[in-house]
């Protein structure tokens, strides 16, 4: 997994349900857990993805398909700052298997020189036990 999109999308039409799930289900298989629904606003619901490179474009493709994409955006570099997720959707990483895929999506994509960044952008006391633990593999 290389890239954290956070996703705002309509909820689907009940008709297309089944189509959906297909389409996900070729996309990334059983791996559904990657796609973390984080809150819901009405008809509305705002969706972390923890996707490979090749699977970020098919998955906005597929909201589009149905109708269902508000707004995308691209929140890897704050996920491996440990700014995200933020205090508004934190509870939903509670869950063992969600706060597992975040933790081992940090633990594989940040390294040295964005912990570096971390220390120089705001100091040393900002890095989180996976900073630290980067450094110490160093």
């Amino acid at each position: 997994m290389k890239k954290v999109i956070l996703y705002e999308v309509y909820d689907n039409d009940p008709i297309h349900e089944s189509k959906i799930q297909k389409d996900l289900y070729e996309l990334i298989g059983h791996q559904n857990f990657r796609i973390i629904p984080v809150s819901r606003s009405g008809d509305k619901f705002t969706v972390f993805a923890f996707l490979r490179l090749n699977e970020v474009t098919q998955l906005t493709e597929i909201f589009k398909k149905y109708n269902m994409l508000i707004s995308s955006h691209d929140v890897t570099r704050e996920v491996i700052k440990g700014e995200m997720p933020s205090s508004e959707y934190q509870k939903e990483f509670d869950f063992v298997v969600y706060r597992k895929v975040l933790e081992e999506f940090r633990e594989m994509n940040t390294n040295v020189d964005d912990v570096l960044d971390i220390i120089s952008e705001s100091g040393i006391y900002h890095l989180d036990d996976i900073h630290k633990k980067i450094l110490e593999n160093f």
